[in-house]
């Protein structure tokens, strides 16, 4: 070859990720060889895969050769010179890159190609082989019978041993992943016949494209500058990062590609008759078929490109298709759009009313955020959650600039309008965060009735429940419960594990509040009668500069407490499941 053949395979990138390159490569070359001759009609691509002669039963080995046959042009005089000639320029017109063989040296030992053509209105075989360190060679050119059929076969030989393992997969799979890479082809009919094959089974590619691939399909045709085009919406089952695209056509070959971008709400895929699908539009029509070039790579009067003003003199001369083919496509994709936008909606608007209330303020003053939140998010609720939160820092962060420069702003009228905007939304604001405080409250009320109903340990219910943890704050446990003055903040000024005597005080409003625990082993034994006694002491022995006492005592029944010595000395008896049954119809009344 006519350059360092062995520096340009070393430096080419390549690993297990690409394995099924060679064979794209290899297709692709059938297919513009059937091209060339001009025999699509009666085209066809065999394609035979060879496993590992390794076998475990119930095991698919690895791929050792793979055989590519078509009845295109072969390699005639001109095909010939262009593969002996790394990068070459000879297909670059018809989107060739030139360095597919390479691909097939990084992953194969070797290429065996036997190829029948004609030139000259003779027929000849032409024979060579193809590697790495003698590059072509063994190559033998024979003329043979005129009634010798046209046929190339290319045999990538001994897969490297290091990708052999990302092969092990179905020949069903095989054929997936060659229908994934030419899906532009099979759609718009370009795609020759494919047989595929190994010792054991046969698939037709193009029938399990139709029955596997293909979901659904329409036509319609549309007019721009008074010339007719036609347009082809269709779904096919979506596979790991395919995109939804635009392709415009010609002369049953994919000119130009555009992902599809402009379309508002746009899914990762669509939900097609129980099918995870990604959208495709194909532009089609006898002029585009004239207007391109003949190696079809451009047009030379279509365009796709979205308008503006200052770039109307560009486009006076041709025809823009941007803005037609958008027209269709979101007419069409409308009927498919709405209901999800719909379950997306709900499902934000039910989540948020059945888990998340403080965020429901969020529906009325960030409708358009919420809609913006993608359909994978709002059906996974730890996702949405998180949105859910941004969006509300978001908006409270705006409010309050928008308070703050109110507050601030000189003149008076513009402040007052300012602020008695504003304050509506603070006030649904709130009542949003008031509705998920009420919400948690509820929960922790059934959390106790749980926990009492479970046969929980005293200790456990105490420590791990009403304190949660030890030395903290009022504000900090779940001694609300008892006295709603222990939501604020309360010192925790005495903690004894040992009897269960628990003090809060609050030096703004100088009052102390004293709770003591009924142990189990004072009702089991009937020692509750000592707990009152002992209570009254432990209180008392608190200097607290005359402050404000509340005392409680907590049990499990009433057995065996002196109510009257009780209310003597203003002790208030509660029993756990008292604490139940008052926490709950406090919260009925807050509804209220």
């Amino acid at each position: 070859m006519k350059f360092n053949f062995k520096n340009r395979v070393r430096n080419f990138k390549f690993s297990s990720s690409d394995v099924f390159v060679p064979l794209h490569e290899a297709i692709m070359n059938s297919i513009q060889a059937i091209e060339e001759r001009g025999n699509f009609n009666d085209s066809q691509i065999k394609i035979k895969i060879e496993r590992d002669s390794y076998r475990i039963a119930g095991f698919t080995s690895g791929i050792f050769s793979i055989e590519i046959t078509d009845n295109g042009i072969g390699f005639v005089s001109h095909n010939y010179e262009s593969f002996c000639t790394s990068d070459s320029d000879y297909k670059v017109e018809i989107g060739g890159k030139g360095v597919g063989r390479i691909n097939w040296l990084k992953a194969f030992e070797v290429a065996y190609i036997s190829s029948v053509f004609e030139e000259d209105n003779k027929r000849y075989q032409r024979l060579f082989s193809f590697n790495i360190e003698e590059e072509i060679h063994d190559e033998k050119l024979t003329e043979v019978l005129n009634d010798t059929p046209i046929e190339t076969k290319i045999i990538l030989y001994n897969l490297n041993q290091e990708y052999r393992g990302a092969t092990e997969i179905s020949l069903k799979e095989i054929a997936g992943k060659i229908i994934e890479h030419f899906a532009s082809y099979f759609v718009i009919g370009a795609m020759p016949k494919v047989i595929l094959e190994d010792e054991n089974e046969q698939i037709d590619v193009n029938e399990l494209f139709v029955k596997e691939k293909f979901i659904e399909t329409k036509n319609e045709i549309v007019t721009s500058n008074n010339v007719t085009f036609n347009l082809r919406h269709v779904f096919l089952n979506a596979s790991i990062n395919a995109k939804h695209k635009i392709y415009i056509c010609a002369q049953n070959r994919v000119v130009c590609s555009y992902d599809l971008v402009n379309v508002d709400d746009l899914p990762t895929t669509f939900n097609i008759n129980g099918k995870k699908a990604i959208y495709q539009c194909y532009v089609h029509g006898e002029f585009l078929d004239n207007d391109v070039n003949s190696e079809r790579t451009y047009f030379s009067n279509v365009i796709f490109e979205e308008e503006d003003d200052n770039d109307r003199p560009h486009f006076e001369l041709a025809i823009n298709l941007y803005q037609v083919v958008y027209s269709q496509i979101h007419q069409f994709l409308q009927t498919y759009l709405e209901p999800m936008r719909d379950t997306r909606d709900n499902q934000i608007n039910d989540y948020i009313e059945n888990y998340c209330p403080q965020y429901k303020y969020l529906t009325k003053y960030a409708k358009e955020d919420l809609q913006s939140i993608s359909y994978a998010v709002a059906s996974n609720p730890e996702k949405l959650i998180s949105e859910l939160n941004k969006l509300n820092n978001k908006l409270n962060n705006k409010h309050n600039i928008q308070i703050t420069k109110a507050i601030q702003d000189n003149d008076s009228d513009s402040a007052k309008n300012k602020l008695l905007d504003l304050t509506t939304q603070v006030v649904e604001n709130l009542h949003s965060q008031f509705t998920n405080y009420l919400q948690k409250r509820n929960s922790t009320i059934e959390m106790l009735e749980k926990l009492i109903n479970l046969k929980t340990t005293t200790d456990e219910i105490i420590n791990k429940f009403f304190l949660v943890d030890e030395g903290l704050s009022s504000d900090n446990t779940n001694t609300w419960l008892i006295d709603e003055r222990l939501a604020y903040h309360f010192e925790n000024i005495n903690s004894d594990k040992e009897t269960n005597f628990y003090a809060y005080y609050n030096d703004h409003s100088n009052e102390l509040i004293c709770i003591d625990f009924e142990k189990f082993d004072y009702a089991k034994y009937k020692k509750s009668q000592d707990l009152l006694p002992r209570l009254e002491e432990k209180a008392n022995g608190l200097e607290m500069n005359n402050a404000f006492v509340t005392k409680y005592l907590i049990v499990f029944n009433l057995e065996n407490i002196n109510l009257e010595l009780a209310h003597k000395n203003n002790i208030h008896i509660l029993t756990y499941h008292e604490l139940v049954q008052i926490a709950k119809q406090k919260y009925e009344d807050l509804l209220k």
